[in-house]
């Protein structure tokens, strides 16, 4: 279950936007219409099964929905296809020059089974720059991953959680997503992620 997704960056999107279908504080159950969804560690969230982006022709409706399925592309492709590229596919901001130099910023929380997950990527023109990966199996946040092209140790793994790290660190190519790596490879704990971007979103 989608719960929000930023994006910044790309195609009309310069700054960042954010899609959230979790209903504000302070309003839950006023009109009924958030179905409340329950989360381990036993909170709960209202979430809206249903929004609608308004605004004026040619304003950038269609994009926010385009983005999601760049955000796709990026997890299910990005270690099998992207090997052909010298760089990395991407639809900047092209309204400015500055944008090609900027990375674009991509990221979602989501539940499955129960758990709140937040993935998230910035994409710069050669590589990827930074990926990251929080849990909340007990209602608070857990690091999972945290990589940073721009260290000299690119990737860190708080709390050693994920398995096989060596392995998938040796296998994702600089302009490959981890995640896209670990489906692909049906890697035992996060392949759920990398499938719920296979069945819940479409390009």
């Amino acid at each position: 279950m989608l719960l929000r997704f930023r994006v910044a960056n790309v195609r009309s999107l310069r700054d960042e936007q954010e899609l959230s279908f979790i209903e504000p504080e302070g309003e839950s159950g006023v009109d009924g219409s958030a179905n409340p969804v329950e989360l381990a560690g036993g909170g709960t969230v209202g979430v809206f099964p249903l929004l609608a982006v308004f605004g004026a022709n040619a304003s950038g409706k269609s994009n926010v929905l385009s983005a999601l399925g760049d955000m796709r592309h990026a997890v299910l492709n990005s270690y099998a296809r992207w090997a052909s590229y010298e760089g990395v596919p991407r639809h900047v901001f092209a309204l400015n020059p500055k944008s090609e130099d900027e990375p674009s910023f991509f990221e979602v929380d989501i539940v499955i089974d129960s758990i709140r997950w937040t993935y998230g990527f910035e994409l710069g023109a050669d590589r990827v720059e930074s990926e990251w990966l929080h849990s909340y199996p007990r209602g608070r946040r857990q690091e999972w991953l945290d990589r940073d092209a721009s260290r000299t140790e690119v990737y860190r793994w708080p709390g050693g959680r994920v398995r096989d790290r060596s392995q998938l660190v040796r296998r994702t190519r600089p302009n490959a997503l981890l995640l896209s790596t670990a489906g692909t490879d049906n890697h035992p704990q996060l392949s759920p992620l990398f499938h719920w971007f296979r069945r819940n979103l479409w390009s």
